[in-house]
Protein backbone atom coordinates (compact mmCIF):
# COMPACT_ATOMS: atom_id res chain seq x y z
CA UNK A 1 0.00 0.00 0.00
CA UNK A 2 2.94 2.83 0.74
CA UNK A 3 4.47 1.54 -2.43
CA UNK A 4 1.24 2.11 -4.73
CA UNK A 5 0.62 5.75 -2.75
CA UNK A 6 3.84 6.68 -4.35
CA UNK A 7 4.39 5.10 -7.70
CA UNK A 8 0.96 4.43 -9.03
CA UNK A 9 -0.73 7.23 -10.61
CA UNK A 10 -4.51 7.10 -11.94
CA UNK A 11 -5.23 7.64 -15.92
CA UNK A 12 -8.06 7.77 -17.64
CA UNK A 13 -8.32 4.87 -20.70
CA UNK A 14 -9.95 5.09 -24.36
CA UNK A 15 -13.11 4.50 -22.77
CA UNK A 16 -12.90 6.60 -20.38
CA UNK A 17 -12.64 4.42 -17.19
CA UNK A 18 -9.97 4.61 -14.52
CA UNK A 19 -7.03 2.39 -13.48
CA UNK A 20 -3.32 2.67 -12.84
CA UNK A 21 -0.80 3.47 -15.25
CA UNK A 22 1.69 -0.19 -15.97
CA UNK A 23 4.23 2.65 -16.83
CA UNK A 24 4.45 3.91 -13.46
CA UNK A 25 5.05 -0.10 -12.05
CA UNK A 26 7.95 -1.13 -14.71
CA UNK A 27 12.11 -1.73 -13.50
CA UNK A 28 12.09 2.20 -12.53
CA UNK A 29 10.02 1.95 -9.65
CA UNK A 30 12.49 -1.50 -8.13
CA UNK A 31 14.29 0.64 -5.92
CA UNK A 32 11.99 2.24 -4.36
CA UNK A 33 9.99 -0.25 -3.67
CA UNK A 34 13.19 -1.51 -1.86
CA UNK A 35 13.38 1.36 0.09
CA UNK A 36 9.69 1.76 1.03
CA UNK A 37 9.47 -1.85 2.42
CA UNK A 38 12.81 -1.50 4.44
CA UNK A 39 11.15 2.01 5.95
CA UNK A 40 7.80 1.04 6.13
CA UNK A 41 8.72 -2.09 8.21
CA UNK A 42 10.74 0.08 10.69
CA UNK A 43 8.28 2.47 10.96
CA UNK A 44 5.57 -0.53 11.58
CA UNK A 45 8.42 -1.95 14.29
CA UNK A 46 9.10 1.50 15.96
CA UNK A 47 5.38 1.83 16.28
CA UNK A 48 4.13 -1.61 17.48
CA UNK A 49 7.25 -1.51 20.08
CA UNK A 50 6.37 2.12 21.48
CA UNK A 51 2.66 0.45 21.48
CA UNK A 52 1.36 3.13 19.39
CA UNK A 53 -1.69 0.82 18.08
CA UNK A 54 -5.25 0.49 18.61
CA UNK A 55 -5.59 -2.11 21.69
CA UNK A 56 -8.51 -4.36 22.34
CA UNK A 57 -9.28 -5.63 25.70
CA UNK A 58 -7.77 -9.28 26.07
CA UNK A 59 -10.68 -11.32 26.18
CA UNK A 60 -11.15 -10.42 22.37
CA UNK A 61 -9.26 -13.18 20.15
CA UNK A 62 -6.06 -12.71 18.85
CA UNK A 63 -7.42 -13.04 15.06
CA UNK A 64 -9.83 -9.87 15.66
CA UNK A 65 -7.34 -7.76 17.62
CA UNK A 66 -4.57 -8.30 14.54
CA UNK A 67 -6.17 -6.00 12.26
CA UNK A 68 -6.87 -2.94 14.69
CA UNK A 69 -3.22 -3.66 15.71
CA UNK A 70 -1.85 -3.13 12.12
CA UNK A 71 -4.49 -0.19 11.02
CA UNK A 72 -2.84 2.61 12.62
CA UNK A 73 0.77 1.56 11.53
CA UNK A 74 -0.63 1.24 8.20
CA UNK A 75 -2.10 5.11 8.19
CA UNK A 76 1.00 6.82 9.13
CA UNK A 77 3.19 5.03 6.59
CA UNK A 78 0.43 5.91 3.95
CA UNK A 79 0.54 9.38 5.04
CA UNK A 80 4.18 9.26 5.34
CA UNK A 81 4.68 8.41 1.97
CA UNK A 82 2.04 10.38 0.44
CA UNK A 83 3.41 13.88 2.07
CA UNK A 84 7.40 13.12 0.98
CA UNK A 85 5.70 12.46 -2.48
CA UNK A 86 3.94 15.84 -2.07
CA UNK A 87 7.05 17.57 -1.03
CA UNK A 88 9.05 15.85 -3.73
CA UNK A 89 6.74 17.08 -6.70
CA UNK A 90 6.63 20.46 -5.15
CA UNK A 91 10.70 20.86 -4.33
CA UNK A 92 11.83 18.76 -7.74
CA UNK A 93 8.70 18.30 -9.99
CA UNK A 94 9.11 14.59 -9.75
CA UNK A 95 7.26 12.33 -8.24
CA UNK A 96 9.25 10.38 -5.32
CA UNK A 97 9.84 6.95 -6.72
CA UNK A 98 11.23 8.97 -10.04
CA UNK A 99 13.37 10.78 -7.66
CA UNK A 100 14.85 8.10 -5.95
CA UNK A 101 15.56 6.36 -9.61
CA UNK A 102 17.25 9.31 -10.44
CA UNK A 103 19.58 9.23 -7.40
CA UNK A 104 20.08 5.24 -8.16
CA UNK A 105 20.52 5.67 -11.94
CA UNK A 106 24.68 6.88 -11.95
CA UNK A 107 24.84 3.45 -9.52
CA UNK A 108 22.96 1.31 -12.30
CA UNK A 109 25.15 2.75 -15.39
CA UNK A 110 28.24 2.37 -13.33
CA UNK A 111 27.54 -0.57 -11.87
CA UNK A 112 26.46 -2.63 -14.79
CA UNK A 113 30.03 -1.63 -16.71
CA UNK A 114 32.16 -4.28 -17.58
CA UNK A 115 35.02 -3.33 -15.03
CA UNK A 116 32.72 -3.29 -12.12
CA UNK A 117 31.29 -6.65 -13.06
CA UNK A 118 34.73 -7.79 -13.91
CA UNK A 119 35.65 -6.54 -10.42
CA UNK A 120 32.42 -8.16 -8.68
CA UNK A 121 33.04 -11.27 -10.21
CA UNK A 122 36.86 -12.20 -9.28
CA UNK A 123 35.71 -10.45 -5.70
CA UNK A 124 33.09 -13.53 -5.66
CA UNK A 125 35.82 -16.10 -6.48
CA UNK A 126 38.53 -14.54 -4.29
CA UNK A 127 36.11 -15.45 -1.28
CA UNK A 128 35.26 -18.58 -2.22
CA UNK A 129 38.79 -19.18 -2.16
CA UNK A 130 39.14 -18.43 1.17
CA UNK A 131 35.74 -20.51 1.59
CA UNK A 132 33.41 -17.97 1.84
CA UNK A 133 29.77 -18.19 -0.20
CA UNK A 134 31.03 -15.39 -2.84
CA UNK A 135 27.93 -15.09 -4.65
CA UNK A 136 25.58 -14.71 -1.59
CA UNK A 137 28.71 -11.89 -0.57
CA UNK A 138 28.45 -10.12 -3.83
CA UNK A 139 24.55 -10.61 -4.36
CA UNK A 140 23.74 -8.05 -2.41
CA UNK A 141 25.25 -5.61 -4.87
CA UNK A 142 24.55 -7.80 -8.18
CA UNK A 143 20.77 -8.66 -8.08
CA UNK A 144 19.61 -5.08 -7.95
CA UNK A 145 21.45 -3.90 -10.95
CA UNK A 146 20.71 -7.13 -12.98
CA UNK A 147 16.76 -7.23 -12.01
CA UNK A 148 16.38 -4.00 -13.00
CA UNK A 149 18.20 -4.76 -16.09
CA UNK A 150 16.40 -7.62 -17.21
CA UNK A 151 13.39 -5.91 -16.11
CA UNK A 152 13.86 -3.00 -18.94
CA UNK A 153 14.99 -5.21 -21.65
CA UNK A 154 12.26 -7.58 -21.34
CA UNK A 155 9.98 -4.56 -21.57
CA UNK A 156 11.58 -3.40 -24.44
CA UNK A 157 11.50 -6.59 -26.58
CA UNK A 158 7.59 -6.54 -25.80
CA UNK A 159 7.61 -3.04 -27.23
CA UNK A 160 9.91 -4.25 -30.09
CA UNK A 161 12.41 -1.55 -29.33
CA UNK A 162 16.22 -1.53 -28.98
CA UNK A 163 17.44 -4.06 -26.44
CA UNK A 164 19.39 -1.99 -23.88
CA UNK A 165 21.65 -3.89 -20.98
CA UNK A 166 24.40 -6.37 -21.66
CA UNK A 167 24.83 -7.29 -17.92
CA UNK A 168 20.71 -8.80 -17.08
CA UNK A 169 19.53 -11.37 -14.92
CA UNK A 170 22.51 -14.26 -14.45
CA UNK A 171 24.58 -12.82 -17.86
CA UNK A 172 27.30 -12.56 -15.56
CA UNK A 173 27.55 -15.68 -14.10
CA UNK A 174 26.25 -17.97 -17.12
CA UNK A 175 29.07 -16.64 -19.39
CA UNK A 176 31.44 -16.32 -16.40
CA UNK A 177 31.90 -18.76 -13.45
CA UNK A 178 29.51 -21.19 -15.13
CA UNK A 179 31.71 -21.83 -17.87
CA UNK A 180 35.00 -22.03 -15.15
CA UNK A 181 33.75 -24.40 -13.47
CA UNK A 182 32.50 -26.79 -15.95
CA UNK A 183 36.12 -26.48 -17.10
CA UNK A 184 37.29 -27.57 -13.83
CA UNK A 185 35.28 -30.48 -13.75
CA UNK A 186 36.00 -31.63 -17.54
CA UNK A 187 39.99 -31.20 -16.97
CA UNK A 188 39.19 -33.89 -14.38
CA UNK A 189 36.45 -35.75 -16.05
CA UNK A 190 39.05 -36.47 -19.04
CA UNK A 191 42.67 -36.36 -17.27
CA UNK A 192 42.46 -36.93 -13.73
CA UNK A 193 43.79 -40.10 -12.37
CA UNK A 194 44.05 -39.30 -8.66
CA UNK A 195 41.32 -41.49 -6.75
CA UNK A 196 40.04 -38.41 -5.58
CA UNK A 197 39.62 -36.23 -8.35
CA UNK A 198 38.31 -39.29 -10.60
CA UNK A 199 35.48 -40.35 -8.35
CA UNK A 200 34.76 -36.73 -7.28
CA UNK A 201 34.46 -35.76 -10.76
CA UNK A 202 32.07 -38.71 -11.56
CA UNK A 203 30.19 -37.66 -8.21
CA UNK A 204 30.05 -34.02 -9.35
CA UNK A 205 28.99 -34.05 -13.17
CA UNK A 206 25.35 -34.39 -12.34
CA UNK A 207 25.48 -30.86 -10.41
CA UNK A 208 27.92 -29.18 -12.26
CA UNK A 209 24.87 -29.90 -15.20
CA UNK A 210 23.19 -27.38 -13.57
CA UNK A 211 25.35 -24.76 -12.32
CA UNK A 212 25.50 -26.38 -8.63
CA UNK A 213 29.24 -26.32 -7.90
CA UNK A 214 29.31 -27.07 -4.13
CA UNK A 215 30.97 -30.81 -4.73
CA UNK A 216 33.64 -29.37 -6.56
CA UNK A 217 34.24 -25.87 -4.28
CA UNK A 218 34.41 -28.42 -1.24
CA UNK A 219 35.39 -31.59 -2.71
CA UNK A 220 38.46 -30.58 -5.10
CA UNK A 221 38.38 -28.88 -2.35
CA UNK A 222 39.14 -25.39 -4.51
CA UNK A 223 39.39 -23.54 -1.23
CA UNK A 224 43.00 -22.18 -0.43
CA UNK A 225 43.90 -24.27 -3.48
CA UNK A 226 46.00 -21.95 -6.02
CA UNK A 227 45.85 -24.40 -8.73
CA UNK A 228 42.58 -24.21 -9.00
CA UNK A 229 42.54 -19.98 -7.91
CA UNK A 230 44.94 -19.15 -10.72
CA UNK A 231 43.51 -20.83 -13.48
CA UNK A 232 39.71 -19.92 -12.44
CA UNK A 233 41.02 -15.99 -12.09
CA UNK A 234 42.79 -16.09 -15.59
CA UNK A 235 39.21 -17.55 -17.30
CA UNK A 236 36.90 -15.23 -15.85
CA UNK A 237 39.46 -12.06 -16.48
CA UNK A 238 38.82 -13.25 -20.39
CA UNK A 239 35.04 -15.01 -20.03
CA UNK A 240 33.32 -11.82 -19.18
CA UNK A 241 35.23 -9.45 -21.63
CA UNK A 242 34.59 -11.97 -24.95
CA UNK A 243 30.45 -12.15 -23.79
CA UNK A 244 30.40 -8.91 -23.09
CA UNK A 245 32.22 -7.93 -26.32
CA UNK A 246 30.71 -10.56 -28.79
CA UNK A 247 26.78 -8.97 -27.53
CA UNK A 248 28.08 -5.22 -27.74
CA UNK A 249 28.93 -6.08 -31.40
CA UNK A 250 26.25 -7.94 -32.62
CA UNK A 251 27.77 -11.31 -32.49
CA UNK A 252 25.03 -12.62 -30.71
CA UNK A 253 21.92 -11.24 -29.28
CA UNK A 254 21.34 -9.75 -25.39
CA UNK A 255 19.83 -11.13 -23.06
CA UNK A 256 15.76 -10.69 -23.00
CA UNK A 257 14.32 -13.75 -20.94
CA UNK A 258 14.33 -14.38 -17.39
CA UNK A 259 15.48 -17.87 -16.55
CA UNK A 260 16.48 -19.98 -13.44
CA UNK A 261 20.23 -20.52 -13.06
CA UNK A 262 20.18 -23.76 -12.79
CA UNK A 263 19.26 -24.42 -16.11
CA UNK A 264 22.30 -26.18 -18.21
CA UNK A 265 24.33 -23.36 -18.94
CA UNK A 266 24.47 -23.62 -22.78
CA UNK A 267 20.91 -23.69 -22.66
CA UNK A 268 20.42 -20.84 -20.68
CA UNK A 269 22.88 -19.01 -22.93
CA UNK A 270 20.56 -19.83 -26.06
CA UNK A 271 17.10 -19.25 -24.84
CA UNK A 272 17.72 -16.27 -22.72
CA UNK A 273 18.79 -14.37 -25.51
CA UNK A 274 16.71 -16.15 -28.31
CA UNK A 275 19.75 -16.41 -30.16
CA UNK A 276 21.81 -19.75 -31.11
CA UNK A 277 25.28 -17.98 -31.41
CA UNK A 278 25.40 -16.95 -27.93
CA UNK A 279 25.40 -21.16 -27.81
CA UNK A 280 28.67 -21.01 -29.83
CA UNK A 281 29.84 -17.79 -28.01
CA UNK A 282 29.23 -20.19 -24.42
CA UNK A 283 31.38 -22.82 -26.24
CA UNK A 284 34.13 -20.65 -27.41
CA UNK A 285 34.72 -19.70 -23.84
CA UNK A 286 34.78 -23.34 -22.04
CA UNK A 287 37.55 -24.84 -24.56
CA UNK A 288 39.78 -21.88 -24.22
CA UNK A 289 38.64 -22.18 -20.23
CA UNK A 290 39.96 -25.77 -20.33
CA UNK A 291 43.35 -25.46 -22.15
CA UNK A 292 43.80 -23.02 -19.46
CA UNK A 293 42.81 -25.36 -16.64
CA UNK A 294 44.01 -28.59 -18.09
CA UNK A 295 47.75 -27.63 -16.83
CA UNK A 296 47.02 -26.87 -13.62
CA UNK A 297 44.46 -29.65 -13.01
CA UNK A 298 47.06 -31.86 -14.57
CA UNK A 299 49.80 -30.26 -11.85
CA UNK A 300 47.26 -30.93 -8.94
CA UNK A 301 46.54 -34.79 -9.66
CA UNK A 302 50.14 -35.50 -9.70
CA UNK A 303 50.36 -33.59 -6.50
CA UNK A 304 47.44 -35.90 -5.21
CA UNK A 305 48.85 -38.85 -6.59
CA UNK A 306 51.88 -38.36 -5.05
CA UNK A 307 50.20 -37.57 -1.38
CA UNK A 308 48.38 -41.66 -1.74
CA UNK A 309 51.90 -42.96 -2.38
CA UNK A 310 53.60 -41.05 0.45
CA UNK A 311 50.41 -42.27 2.64
CA UNK A 312 50.53 -45.97 1.35
CA UNK A 313 53.60 -46.37 2.29
CA UNK A 314 53.83 -44.41 5.91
Amino acid sequence: MSFLSISSTLAPDKTGQWHIALSDLSSNSMFAAIIVALVSVQITHFMNKHKMTIKLPSSVPPNVTAPFEALLPLVFNILFWIILDSLSKTMFNVGLSNLIFKLFEPILHVGASLPAMMFLSELALIFWFFGIHGDNMIGAVITPIVTANIAQNMQEYAAGKQITNIFANNFHFIFGEAVVYCAILWSMLIFAKSPQLHTLSRFALPANLFNINEPQVFGIPTVMNLLTFIPSFICLFLDLPIAYFATKFNLMNKTVLSLPWTMPAPLYAIISTLDWRAGLVWLIEFFLDLAIMIPFMKMYDNQLIEEDKMSSKS
